[in-house]
């Protein structure tokens, strides 16, 4: 990114963070959002479910950039608002937490002071990206108090392995980061919230052991698909002689 158009995004989002500083914070007011605000899905959208069933003293919003997203998640009963909407920017700057599977882009894109960041992702385990790079130390400092910074987020992963891993290649402070598996991953195995896809699979194939495998993309799916024509010929055959049932699910880029 060039100087000066870092420094014209920068001056925009210090002067929302000024902002939310003279907000007073909401301890049970809860921002959602997934996949920089264009989709109601992921673990954002389970623990969104979860915490406003089970912890009726906290006040779950979903905030995305689609009119038809507020009436999906509204229509569920629940609460939902254009992030761009006068209700959308006042709440997050009362909200005290934020709840995201990629960054603040999920919840409109700037970062509000006195505001956790809880880091859901969105596979495992991260990956390395750009802001685990080296940069200058002048455009470190904006980044750090401006921008996505997720070494000072919090993390909930999917393992204490998956811990281990993201300190290795990233540095994520430990103390950060929490093995409570993906909320995502609930509706596999718990009654209220199982899909119907499972329920379907469990119906059609009793009593066989279960794989879900869900690969990721390569190059954005340049490089070709998980399995071959032929080799998904074989590996069915496998699945066969060993009477195990798989769920497969390509990447979207595949």
């Amino acid at each position: 990114m060039q100087v000066s158009k870092l420094f014209r995004f920068s001056l925009s989002e210090l002067s929302i963070y000024t902002k939310s500083l003279f907000y007073k914070k909401n301890k049970n007011l809860w921002v959602f959002g997934a996949w920089h605000g264009d989709t109601y899905s992921d673990n954002s959208k389970y623990l969104f479910e979860y915490v406003t069933a089970e912890h009726p003293e906290i006040r779950c919003v979903w905030v995305t950039h689609r009119d038809e997203i507020v009436e999906i998640v509204r229509n569920a009963g629940y609460e939902a608002y254009i992030i761009d909407s006068k209700e959308a920017k006042r709440i997050l700057n009362q909200a005290s937490v934020f709840i995201v599977t990629e960054g603040y882009k999920d919840v409109g894109g700037y970062k509000h002071a006195r505001t956790k960041l809880i880091q859901l992702w969105h596979g495992v385990a991260p990956k390395k990206m750009q802001w685990s790079t080296d940069i200058p130390k002048w455009k470190k400092f904006i980044v750090n108090i401006l921008y996505d910074n997720h070494k000072k987020s919090f993390w909930m992963c999917s393992s204490e392995r998956n811990i281990k891993t993201m300190h290795e290649l990233l540095n994520i402070d430990v103390n950060k980061a929490y093995a409570t598996g993906y909320p995502r991953n609930d509706q596999f195995v718990h009654p209220r919230n199982k899909s119907q896809v499972i329920c379907d699979l469990e119906r059609s194939h009793p009593g066989m052991r279960k794989i879900i495998y869900m690969p990721t993309h390569r190059n954005f799916g340049s490089e070709g698909t998980a399995f071959s024509a032929h080799e998904l010929i074989e590996v069915d055959q496998l699945l066969k002689e060993k009477d195990i049932v798989m769920l497969f699910k390509p990447h979207i880029h595949e």
